[in-house]
């Protein structure tokens, strides 16, 4: 071995060798012990130690000590009773200034706090039931509210996720003033606010699958696969070969295809497979979301676009058309997905519409044999779990070969 192997090999084994001592040193021999570490760990019983300590001392060395005892039995009721005995007389109200708003988008909240007490209160937050877990930082303090007041705080509260917050019962709670005891005090709120998924910019519209529309329903100024002939263009990924104008295509030296009009109204089937098991959450990034953020997506391009669509969300059909109400109901369904998914696979049955559509399965690689391929006669959008943007970029390339846009 060569010494410019063996300089080349020294950071590698030093690295080995740190992480063997660190997994050596961090070793937990006795994890039966841990809940009484952390116990031990609390101030209270530091506080508890020292009291006894004081006690002792003040019977068997000098009575002296039993003053320095009564001052730390002093610090610490008052450190337990006074936390609970401030928030008994100040009551809390949340008022939401709207009913539903996106992630990411800014919500203000009025918080209505009321102190019934002489005496001030120092040190509160409110923070349960707008994060994920407890040890989220994301929340309001308030500094001070003087005795016999009312005081009006606004929140500007940004969701990161999805979902219906507050998601359990929001508190207002306080340690002040040496945070041996945190005490919390419920807050009542006027409703509830219903957290949309993000949508995404989409490009294009598919073309319905119907052939036996009427020569009123075609559109002069969409590019469809009926009607009247409008123009000749490019070949592009997805089309079909019988619409290649062979003598442009001889004229030119390359693949043109011919143009014909569309229906007025496109009608598009949606079924999302949004049971648990077809989805993955690794790093922090879960795959359910990224397909609930394509449905949005889909479902408001399409009622942008005065189009017809209906998803199916728990074998229950929701239908989108022109009609705000309707998109808000099936927005509303789709903030309400839980976050594992559904426990089963929706059954994709009859819809109810006897119109002639398109129909469009998005499914991950995960899904498996869910649903019989060979009686499926739409469009299958497979997609890789992995991260967010990852899927929106197969995605889109997806949706652009099936609306055959450039």
């Amino acid at each position: 071995m060569s010494i410019a192997d063996v300089l080349e090999r020294s950071p590698l084994v030093m690295q080995q060798r740190l992480e063997a001592a660190n997994s050596a040193l961090n070793y937990d021999f006795c994890p039966w012990a841990n809940r009484w570490v952390y116990w031990m760990k609390h101030p209270l019983s530091v506080l508890t130690s020292l009291l006894v300590s004081s006690v002792l001392c003040g019977v068997y060395v000098n009575q002296v000590a039993f003053g320095f005892a009564a001052l730390v039995l002093a610090l610490t009721v008052l450190g337990v009773v006074w936390p609970w005995l401030s928030l008994y007389g100040v009551d809390c109200r949340l008022e939401f200034d709207r009913h539903r708003c996106r992630v990411d988008q800014p919500v203000a909240i009025r918080i209505h706090l009321r102190n019934r007490w002489p005496f001030p209160v120092w040190g509160m937050e409110l923070k349960k039931g707008f994060v994920l877990d407890d040890h989220d930082s994301n929340g309001i303090a308030i500094a001070c509210l003087w005795g016999w007041s009312t005081k009006v705080v606004q929140w500007n509260f940004q969701p990161q996720v999805r979902g219906e917050f507050p998601r359990h019962a929001p508190a207002l709670e306080t340690g002040f003033p040496f945070g041996l005891i945190r005490r919390q005090k419920p807050a009542v709120f006027n409703h509830s606010l219903l957290v949309w998924p993000k949508v995404s910019s989409l490009r294009g519209i598919p073309e319905t699958n119907n052939q036996s529309q009427p020569d009123e329903r075609f559109s002069d100024r969409r590019i469809g696969d009926a009607g009247d002939l409008l123009g000749t263009r490019g070949f592009r990924q997805g089309d079909s070969l019988r619409r290649i104008h062979w003598g442009q295509t001889a004229k030119h030296g390359r693949l043109i295809v011919t143009e014909r009009q569309a229906v007025i109204g496109t009608v598009v089937q949606l079924l999302p497979d949004l049971h648990g098991e077809a989805h993955s959450s690794e790093m922090g990034s879960s795959s359910l979301e990224s397909m609930i953020e394509i449905i949005a997506s889909i479902v408001t391009l399409l009622h942008d676009e005065h189009q017809y669509a209906e998803c199916l969300i728990d074998d229950r059909w929701y239908r989108v058309g022109q009609s705000d109400a309707d998109y808000r109901c099936l927005m509303d369904a789709l903030a309400r997905v839980p976050a594992n998914g559904f426990a089963s696979a929706s059954k994709a049955g009859r819809c109810g519409c006897d119109r002639c559509m398109t129909q469009i399965r998005l499914s991950t690689q995960l899904s498996g044999n869910v649903r019989s391929s060979a009686r499926f006669m739409g469009h299958d959008i497979v997609m890789t779990p992995g991260e967010s943007d990852v899927m929106h970029q197969q995605f889109a390339r997806e949706w652009k070969r099936l609306c055959h846009v450039a």
